[in-house]
């Protein structure tokens, strides 16, 4: 029995050292099989699993999973891949793997590297690594991430030529005063599906599609005039930071969603600089009523327009320096502020009428809203 446990030893011991694995039939398994396998496996295995053949690839190609989101980020010194759902990150060049501690994986750049021609540049290095990791492990949303510091215009114009690049979901561009060209290269990409985070940009910048995209992140809005807002048109969320616009341009804003068909927005976040937002400036010769819902007030307002498909019910809250507005259809914004919509739209179509009305016809209007609970303050109506 000594004699066999040794004799055991012994074979594991050189099966282990000669890499002599009893092979596993994989192809030879049903596919829902081949797939479940597949999917049990790490990402370095399935790469290397789809280096085997032809086929091999396919079927991993079939029983790929998407990821929430992945993060491609250029640079001239360090550019990488970052897969959300996977925990890993993938680089172009073999360098800075040593680098890289994320993720419970540890890829090395050998696992992929026969993906890449040594000669190529390091863009089409890039390229060709993003297009072969998208190809087998998809995503919903795919961010590109680039700094603008080294970059010349033929640099950026390469980058976002590329079909894979270019079609991204959201751009991140960071950078110190990226130039004008730069920039105008970066702002004809938008479309209405597509979003964008921006650093600083030069105070006399302006373009005609800077606010054409789907999401809007301005971490340096200076550069921002109300002629820009005014041009919004079916985004969704809008965050302007380090705001120069105040009162005035924020009334004329306002005035214009009351008058206009289209949706501009749904949420819009202005964060200023040195100004506060002032009620009584802000909503001046406008029909707003301010009701407060678990100690946060909300101003609201509703609009002229006829279209059926316009969200016709704004509400806004303002906190010293900043100031959102939520836009919603009366059915449906209630589960954004919580206030009971039906009487809201009420009373401001009441104030609307009260502001157009003569003597008689205004205290008639002024008893009906005191029965609503409505009392007014520095010229502002407020539902008790």
């Amino acid at each position: 029995m000594n004699f066999l446990s040794r004799l055991s030893k012994l074979y594991k011991f050189i099966r282990i050292r000669c890499h002599r694995y009893p092979r596993f039939p994989l192809l030879n398994l049903p596919y829902v099989a081949i797939k479940h396998v597949i999917t049990t496996m790490s990402v370095s295995e399935r790469i290397k699993l789809s280096l085997t053949s032809k086929r091999m690839e396919a079927y991993v190609i079939l029983s790929r999973q998407l990821s929430p989101y992945c993060i491609i980020h250029f640079d001239s010194k360090l550019s990488y891949i970052l897969m959300s759902q996977e925990g890993i990150m993938l680089f172009s060049e073999n360098k800075f793997h040593k680098y890289c501690d994320y993720g419970n994986e540890k890829m090395k750049y050998s696992d992929y590297s026969s993906w890449l021609n040594k000669n190529s540049t390091s863009l089409e290095k890039f390229s060709k690594l993003t297009q072969k990791v998208l190809t087998l492990f998809p995503t919903n949303y795919l961010i590109l991430q680039f700094c603008t510091d080294w970059m010349s215009a033929e640099d950026l114009e390469a980058l976002i030529n590329i079909p894979i690049f270019r079609g991204c979901n959201q751009l991140e561009v960071f950078g110190q005063w990226p130039r004008g060209e730069l920039l105008d290269m970066i702002m004809e990409m938008a479309n209405s599906k597509g979003d964008i985070k921006l650093g600083r940009v030069m105070v006399d910048y302006s373009h005609a599609m800077a606010f054409k995209f789907r999401n809007i992140v301005y971490d340096d809005s200076r550069w921002i005039r109300i002629e820009h807002l005014l041009s919004l048109e079916n985004s969704r969320f809008v965050t302007l930071r380090q705001c120069n616009l105040n009162c005035k341009d924020m009334n004329i804003l306002l005035k214009y969603w009351i008058s206009t068909d289209r949706n501009m927005f749904e949420v819009l976040k202005i964060e200023g600089n040195e100004r506060f937002f002032c009620p009584k400036d802000v909503f001046d010769g406008i029909a707003v009523l301010r009701a407060v819902f678990h100690e946060n007030p909300y101003y609201w307002i509703t609009t002229k327009s006829a279209d059926p498909s316009k969200r016709n019910m704004l509400a806004c809250q303002l906190d010293g320096r900043t100031m959102q507005c939520f836009t919603g259809r009366h059915d449906k914004i209630r589960i954004t502020t919580g206030v009971e919509d039906l009487k809201v739209l009420e009373i401001l179509k009441l104030l609307e009428d009260r502001r157009e009305e003569k003597d008689q016809e205004h205290e008639r209007t002024s008893e009906t809203l005191n029965s609503f609970g409505v009392l007014f303050k520095d010229g502002i109506a407020w539902l008790r």
